[in-house]
């Protein structure tokens, strides 16, 4: 489970990196619109990147803990040879 997790997160840093660049004028927007620093002389700051990477290993295990969740505190199924009160 660790080695998932690990290369989840690994594989999600190149997305990361394309998706900020790709994000270019929204920075510049954010920037202009709430004083924020997110625009340097290269890019995108460091902050823009890390946020993005954190909002997509958000969004893939998310879902993967709410699955494990509804199956760790599901009510147990009745199976033969237990009884019923």
């Amino acid at each position: 489970m660790l080695a998932t997790s690990l290369g989840v997160m690994a594989l999600a840093l190149p997305l990361a990196f394309m998706v900020t660049v790709l994000l270019h004028p929204f920075w510049s927007w954010l920037e202009t619109t709430t004083g924020l620093e997110s625009m340097g002389r290269h890019g995108p700051a460091s902050w823009c990147y890390g946020t993005i990477w954190g909002l997509i290993v958000l969004a893939v295990f998310l879902p993967v803990g709410l699955r494990r969740a509804r199956t760790l505190f599901a009510p147990a199924k009745n199976y033969p040879g237990k009884r019923l009160s």
